[in-house]
């Protein structure tokens, strides 16, 4: 009951449909600790998530039960539906793990080519479904975001050279972005080619999951997640998941000349900060910066000097 109510509180401050479940997880699990949760005080508090992290848990997981925990007491703080109430919020003054940044990884070209050719051939709905999700992987998209597309979301604007893919997306919030894809030859080819096969298919989801008649069920970002790694496995890739997938379309956009603040806006990004993290990964930056003749058509020493240094 308690965390019914806490995710129609979460509803109601306008948290998306993901985090109110993911944080309801989080509770579930920290309740089955504290079944009484205004009895814990900040000290078992913090026992607990340096128990998750001595588990094995990374920092952002630690972090995400931190923050479903402190919404919980700023819950209870207000809700008036317990006897015992709280004065503040015990986490009210303790801040998030600060951990190292790293820079994101990608999927190298060779892995890619791999797992697009475990597809083999589109000769079934189920494979040319497979292969229009990876390439739309490719512009950006989150997980969710694929799963959450509509059929009307994607359509075909102009004719001959003005002629270009769109992409209507919800992205977190529930705010929409339109992302263009000019030169959209394999895209919108595999686009038509899936919408061929899936005729028969009663739905208005994008890409439904594929599970024998009456297939109008919605295809789930667990699903979207299992899907991927089935063909890394089959590829023999150990690493690969669809948010490696957005990590390196966005490389692959910024080693192509696309500006910053675009690519912020087609990843849907609040702060262009976020966008920043990728230049460390833009491996033709590197290489352009890599050049040195500046410093070696410099005035040095003679070679004794040197070698004497």
């Amino acid at each position: 009951m308690l965390i019914e109510d806490y995710k129609n509180w979460l509803i109601a401050r306008q948290y998306s449909v993901n985090t109110v479940a993911l944080y309801a997880r989080r509770i579930a699990c920290f309740l089955r600790q504290y079944k009484e949760p205004v009895e814990a005080g900040r000290e078992d508090i913090q026992d607990y998530l340096i128990s998750l992290h001595k588990a094995g848990a990374g920092y952002a997981t630690i972090n995400n039960h931190f923050s479903a925990i402190k919404n919980l007491y700023g819950y209870l703080s207000v809700s008036g539906r317990h006897t015992i109430q709280l004065d503040q919020n015990p986490l009210k003054y303790l801040m998030p793990l600060r951990h190292r940044k790293t820079v994101p990884r990608i999927i190298p070209d060779d892995d890619l080519n791999a797992l697009f050719r475990q597809i083999e051939d589109l000769k079934t709905l189920r494979r040319c479904r497979d292969y229009a999700i990876m390439l739309f992987l490719l512009h950006g998209l989150r997980a969710e975001e694929i799963c959450s597309l509509n059929l009307d979301d994607v359509y075909i604007d102009g004719r001959g050279v003005t002629r270009k893919m769109v992409i209507r997306v919800t992205g977190k919030g529930d705010k929409e972005r339109i992302i263009v894809v000019e030169k959209s030859g394999d895209t919108e080819w595999a686009w038509e080619r899936y919408s061929e096969m899936r005729s028969s298919i009663n739905s208005r989801c994008a890409f439904p999951a594929l599970m024998g008649k009456g297939q109008s069920k919605r295809l789930t970002t667990n699903g979207l997640y299992h899907l991927i790694a089935r063909y890394a496995e089959k590829a023999g890739i150990k690493h690969s998941n669809p948010h490696l997938w957005r990590h390196t379309a966005a490389v692959r956009m910024l080693e192509k000349g696309v500006p910053l603040k675009e690519i912020q806006y087609r990843l849907g990004h609040e702060s262009i900060a976020t966008t920043e993290k990728y230049l460390g990964a833009a491996t033709i930056l590197q290489e352009e910066a890599a050049h040195c003749d500046w410093i070696n058509n410099l005035k040095k020493p003679d070679a004794r000097y040197r070698r004497w240094r």
